[in-house]
């Protein structure tokens, strides 16, 4: 019941922002990275960082430049460090880069981004999803959209991010002869049960098919089938858990206008 703040100018600038990503730390500090397109004329892009504690927002500064595109920054903070990963346009290698928490507004403190490993066929990954266990650990998921590789495929560091695991499948869409899968996110409980939700993508039209999820009860040795929690045009599936177990799954339905829906499991 308490009210919310004004509104608060995080960042402004000639170029349009992506939407940013968001993680808090054990502190509660809130940080925040967005991706900028280039000015015209020029190439690549460039990566912003801020962080806000309780007395505000701190001034925001580019802290990776990124030679070409990128898109779908996804976040987690473990170990005392923030943890970036994202993708080399829609479509393309998987990143990874990382900071401390207390200089991740110091470009020079990031680390120098790097490829993390994709199925052996596989040309490139779509809108990974990083989070971390209440041990430190980190779980990665993305989507390969197409080919014969496609599906939803999971990453674990025990490390901090030094070393990753080679690629499991959470789900083979090919063997289910799905055309193509995409927009998966990723939640893990206190107990460490991984859940991943995800949409099933016709090969033509911009919506997805249906939104899908599934758990892995053994640190993602095996994974749950899928259950079907909304068939029709959709997208943009969003996991958050209430409790252990306790899972919500929202979503945007394309069928009614570009709403929010939600549907939760006790």
């Amino acid at each position: 019941d308490a009210p919310w703040s004004d509104p608060t100018t995080v960042w402004a600038g000639d170029m349009e922002p992506a939407p940013p990503a968001l993680v808090a730390d054990p502190t509660g500090r809130v940080h925040a990275l967005w991706i900028v397109s280039a000015e015209p004329g020029q190439s690549g892009m460039s990566l912003w960082y801020t962080q806000r504690d309780a007395a505000g927002w701190v001034p925001a500064s580019a802290v990776l430049t990124l030679d070409g595109e990128a898109e779908r920054p996804s976040v987690a903070v473990a170990g005392g460090r923030i943890h970036l990963a994202w993708t080399d346009g829609r479509i393309g290698p998987l990143r990874y880069s990382r900071a401390s928490l207390e200089q991740a507004a110091v470009a020079s403190e990031w680390a120098q981004p790097r490829s993390l490993p994709l199925p052996s066929g596989s040309d490139g990954a779509s809108a990974p999803s990083v989070a971390s266990d209440v041990n430190g650990g980190l779980h990665l998921v993305y989507a390969v959209p197409w080919n014969e590789d496609r599906g939803i495929y999971y990453l674990r560091s025990e490390d901090g991010g030094v070393t990753w695991s080679a690629p499991s499948a959470v789900f083979d869409a090919a063997a289910a002869g799905w055309p193509s899968v995409d927009t998966p996110d990723l939640a893990i409980d206190a107990d460490g049960v991984i859940h991943v939700a995800w949409v099933r993508m016709p090969l033509d039209g911009e919506a997805g098919a249906g939104v899908y999820w599934a758990r892995s009860e053994d640190g993602g040795a095996t994974w749950s089938p899928p259950h079907t929690v909304f068939e029709g045009p959709c997208g943009d599936p969003r996991l958050a858990l209430s409790s252990p177990g306790h899972v919500h799954v929202f979503w945007v339905d394309e069928m009614a206008e570009r709403i929010w829906s939600h549907r939760h499991s006790p």
